[in-house]
């Protein structure tokens, strides 16, 4: 079986270049809230956690096409996930045509791309009341990538990401940065095929998606979100 593991992987190396990630970017805002838990709070009513809560903006460029499929191959694998990992509800609500969210010109240096959305996200938020806490995220899904190398951009327990659609890792990658997963914990795994855990650094499109995140990465995202209601 390790054989024709190797064999497998040396294959997928040689056909397809591996495609960077690069989700490298500077963000010093403190992390969003924690509400501790006191003792007290807990010993009388029983406490229903809060939902994992995800804003999706499709970006204006996005295919219908894919956006047909935008529920089946890119967020059910990663809800379910998270759910499994956390043990809260996850929620994901979709924002179109609305301007100048949808619009973003994303395309650029990583850096700038994210400061912009970030500054966008930020006026979204605050315009609608929405809270600034762990459990709520931001993500823009984009149809390119922002430039040569990155296909999505993030920073670890933050509240904004970028996410291109052409691969179906890249939403779930970012979103794991954003509940504080790393690339350093995830793995490659064998199942009758090479797959590659959601916080893989690197995309090789023609090994699987195994649509999880590595035991490490499980409790990174449960260390993150532990004070939390």
């Amino acid at each position: 079986m390790s054989t024709l593991k190797n064999i497998l992987t040396t294959f997928a190396m040689l056909l397809i270049p591996l495609t960077t990630y690069a989700t490298q970017v500077i963000d010093e805002t403190p992390w969003p809230l924690a509400t501790l838990l006191t003792p007290k709070s807990l010993s009388n009513v029983a406490v229903e956690r809060r939902p994992l809560f995800v804003i999706a903006f499709v970006h204006d460029d996005v295919h219908e096409t894919t956006i047909s499929s935008l529920f089946s191959h890119h967020l059910v694998p990663l809800i379910k996930e998270l759910q499994e990992t956390t043990g809260r509800k996850v929620s994901v609500r979709l924002v179109r045509d609305e301007p100048p969210y949808t619009n973003y010109a994303y395309k650029g240096a990583s850096q700038t791309s994210y400061d912009g959305w970030r500054e966008l996200g930020t006026h979204y938020r605050d315009k609608n009341n929405l809270p600034v806490n762990r459990t709520t995220k931001f993500i823009l899904l984009t149809k390119d990538y922002m430039n040569d190398e990155t296909a999505g951009l993030a920073v670890s327990g933050q509240q904004f990401a970028i996410a291109s659609l052409v691969h179906k890792q890249v939403v779930g990658h970012e979103i794991g940065h954003l509940l504080d997963a790393q690339h350093e914990l995830s793995e490659e795994r064998f199942y009758g095929w090479i797959c590659e855990t959601f916080m893989i650094p690197k995309v090789n499109p023609l090994k699987g998606n195994c649509e999880v995140f590595t035991d490490p990465n499980r409790s990174r995202i449960n260390a993150y979100l532990a004070n939390v209601p």
